[in-house]
């Protein structure tokens, strides 16, 4: 369901990315911000918009674009509804962590799979991608990115610490403490994510022992040892 949302959302960018082009060619004095065709609303305002166009090939191609991202859009915010009952059932407790969506917690729930198979948190954060990587020389202590690990895990943590450090106190104090220890921005962001897992890893780990074990995820995956 997750990867079916993916492809979804891409198709509609492709679409939507087009569809600007063509309107701007049709009618360069109308002006859509950024993420303003994913807006069921200004859809509506802009297909009234155009039926007062006069008649033409372009416009024809203009509607039809339109009412592709429209259907497509539906199907993502209804797919979006399927979901949530599945992760509040499965992992309710995610849902309650200060940036985690309904999609988040989805993925983290279809990627991990079945937590018990990471012994420890430093296990799963390795194979998150956010275990520091010692980039030490001499008497400087360094740390560098993990690239390697499951990017698509790694990008959803990314989002729930980007939310967390905009909007939640606790997360803005955990950055600037470490800003003060010296660290740069990225490094103390790295750090966020790193306490994050903590807390993740522990919801998963209370709620699969309280539930069968589950595969959301299209096939187990054998995960790093530290």
């Amino acid at each position: 369901m997750l990867d079916h949302r993916a492809n979804l959302i891409v198709e509609r960018t492709r679409l939507q990315s087009r569809l600007r082009w063509l309107l701007y060619e049709l009618d360069p004095t109308i002006e859509l911000a950024g993420r303003s065709l994913d807006n069921l609303q200004i859809l509506e305002r802009l297909k009234r918009r155009l039926a007062k166009q006069p008649p033409s090939v372009l416009l024809r191609i203009c509607r039809e674009l339109l009412a592709r991202i429209r259907e497509l859009t539906v199907q993502v915010r209804a797919l979006q509804r399927d979901l949530r009952p599945l992760v509040a059932r499965h992992a309710p407790a995610l849902l309650a962590v200060p940036g985690v969506g309904t999609i988040n917690a989805a993925r983290l729930l279809a990627e991990v799979a079945d937590v018990r198979r990471f012994k420890t948190e430093a296990q799963l954060a390795l194979y998150v991608g956010v275990a520091p990587l010692d980039a030490s020389s001499g008497r400087q202590l360094r740390h560098r990115l993990n690239r390697s690990g499951n990017r698509q895990l790694n990008a959803a943590l990314h989002m729930i610490a980007l939310t967390q450090a905009r909007l939640q106190g606790p997360a803005r104090e955990y950055i600037a403490r470490r800003r003060s220890e010296g660290k740069t921005g990225r490094e103390a962001m790295r750090a966020l994510k790193r306490h994050l897992i903590r807390t993740l890893y522990r919801l998963l780990r209370a709620s699969a022992e309280r539930r069968p074990a589950i595969a959301l995820a299209a096939a187990p995956i054998t995960p790093c040892i530290t």
